[in-house]
C-alpha cells in the first residue's frame, strides 16, 4: 500500500486533498505521522484497529508501574532498609531455580541468609521473612517475573524508594526523639549550632549502617 493510499484511507479524504495538504498546505500532521508512525505500523492500523508495538509499550509501561508499586509496598510492609538486599536474593532465587519462581524455596533462601538485623526482637528476623514472603504471595506471578527480568532497570527506582522512606522514618522520629535527648545533656553531643539534634544525626547513621 503506498504512503498516499494509506493517508487517504486514514483521514477519509480525496487523492486531490491529500495532495494540497502534503504539497501546498504541507500540514504538520504528516511529519508527526512520519516521525511516530512507519508506513507499516499504519498500513496494520487500518488493517486490524491495533499497532503491536504501541501496545507492547503500554504493557511494558503497566508492568513497570504495578512493579514500582510492589517495590514500595514490599518497603512498607517489611524494612525499607533491606528492600534491595531482598530483591536481590529474590532473583538470585529466580537465576537458580532455572529462571522459575519458587516462593517456597525463596523462603528458604531468605531464612539461611538472615538478612534481617537483630536488636531486641530475637523473632525479627522471622517476622520480616514471614511479611516478605507473605507481600510476594499477593503479588501476580507476571509483575515478579518482570522484576527479576528488568531489575537493571528498577534499581533507580529501588534506591528513590529507599531514598524516600528513609526521609519520612528521619522526620517521624526526628520529632519523637528531640524531647528525649534534649534533657539529657550528659548523653548529647551538643554544640551551639545544632544541640541535641546532632546526637540524633549519629543515631541515624549508626541505623543506617547497620544495612552495608
Amino acid at each position: 500500500m503506498t504512503r498516499e493510499k494509506i493517508m487517504v484511507d486514514l483521514f477519509e479524504f480525496s487523492s486531490p486533498t491529500y495532495y494540497k495538504w502534503t504539497k501546498h498546505q504541507k500540514r504538520k500532521i504528516f511529519d508527526l505521522l512520519d516521525y511516530a508512525f512507519t508506513l507499516e505500523e499504519l498500513e496494520e492500523y487500518l488493517t486490524t484497529n491495533r499497532i503491536k508495538r504501541v501496545d507492547k509499550e503500554k504493557s511494558f509501561e503497566i508492568l513497570e508501574n504495578s512493579s514500582i508499586d510492589f517495590l514500595t509496598k514490599l518497603a512498607q510492609e517489611t524494612d525499607y532498609q533491606y528492600l534491595n538486599k531482598i530483591i536481590k536474593l529474590f532473583i538470585e532465587h529466580y537465576n537458580e531455580n532455572s529462571n522459575s519462581i519458587s516462593l517456597e524455596l525463596f523462603a528458604e533462601k531468605l531464612y539461611s541468609k538472615k538478612i534481617f538485623f537483630e536488636i531486641a526482637d530475637k523473632n525479627y528476623n522471622a517476622k520480616m521473612i514471614f511479611k516478605t514472603v507473605d507481600t510476594f504471595k499477593n503479588e501476580h506471578l507476571s509483575i515478579l517475573n518482570y522484576i527479576c527480568k528488568n531489575y537493571d532497570n528498577l534499581k533507580t527506582e529501588i534506591e528513590k524508594i529507599t531514598d524516600r522512606l528513609h526521609r519520612e522514618f528521619f522526620e517521624i522520629q526526628e520529632y519523637d526523639d528531640y524531647d528525649m535527648y534534649q534533657d539529657d545533656s550528659e548523653n548529647n553531643y551538643e554544640d551551639e549550632d545544632n544541640g541535641p539534634e546532632l546526637r540524633f544525626a549519629f543515631e541515624m547513621e549508626d541505623y543506617k549502617e547497620k544495612d552495608e
